[in-house]
């Protein structure tokens, strides 16, 4: 069945990318006719789509200001994701419960497009690939509150992780590497080393989340990355 996505879910998902991309920078202001112009729709969507967004953290609705892009410093972000890593790895715990064949066959075909998007050093694609096999756990859980927050936790860290792909290819090659054995141990219905393994998974974040503030110690004014 397609499902038709509404003019405002449309306006979110552009925003978040360019966001996460950034092009709009931590602290631009967007204002409702602004991005209406630029994206040749009315008004009425984007409030919708900007309250939307405010609510997910991507910005924040300032008094006499409109939206801004709201920022995500180290300390929150680590905050953020001790707890989606934790949901992470019950989703995978769980899936090894009860993922079906045909889930399998939609992690294996996620993980084939990521390498194909490594080969091709494509690294958007790489990334929504990435964060489709992340929900695609989720889902396959059959946990409705787990899903319900691991899709908020993921919105909020969604340009923070964007940036940390600012690596080269290999390190792409290997993280993409490590979601074929993830998959290996939910086919075993091995649910405790499919939760071992995306622990793991993990450690690239941390490393990544650790440079960053030590950069910002050091007086750099770049992004948090996280890469997984």
């Amino acid at each position: 069945m397609v499902v038709r996505r509404t003019l405002a879910e449309q306006i979110v998902d552009h925003v978040r990318e360019n966001i996460a991309q950034n092009i709009y920078q931590p602290g631009r202001k967007l204002t409702t006719q602004s991005l209406a112009e630029e994206l040749n729709v009315s008004m009425t969507p984007v409030r919708e789509a900007l309250k939307t967004l405010a609510a997910l953290g991507f910005v924040e609705l300032v008094a006499n200001r409109g939206a801004v892009v709201a920022s995500l410093d180290e300390k929150e972000a680590a905050h953020l994701l001790t707890v989606y890593s934790r949901l992470d790895m019950l989703a995978g715990e769980l899936a090894a419960e009860f993922a079906t064949v045909e889930d399998i066959d939609l992690l294996r075909g996620i993980i084939e497009q990521m390498m194909n998007a490594v080969a091709r050093n494509d690294q958007i694609t790489y990334f929504h690939e990435n964060q489709d096999f992340h929900s695609a756990l989720a889902r396959i859980s059959a946990n409705p509150v787990l899903i319900d927050m691991h899709s908020n936790l993921n919105a909020r860290l969604y340009p923070t992780r964007f940036r940390g792909l600012q690596e080269n290819s290999m390190v792409w090659k290997e993280v993409a590497l490590e979601h074929h054995a993830i998959v290996d141990a939910i086919q075993a219905r091995d649910g405790e080393l499919a939760g071992r393994l995306l622990r793991l998974h993990f450690r690239g974040a941390w490393k990544s989340l650790d440079r960053s503030a030590s950069d910002s110690e050091n007086g750099s004014d770049l992004a948090t990355p996280i890469r997984v």
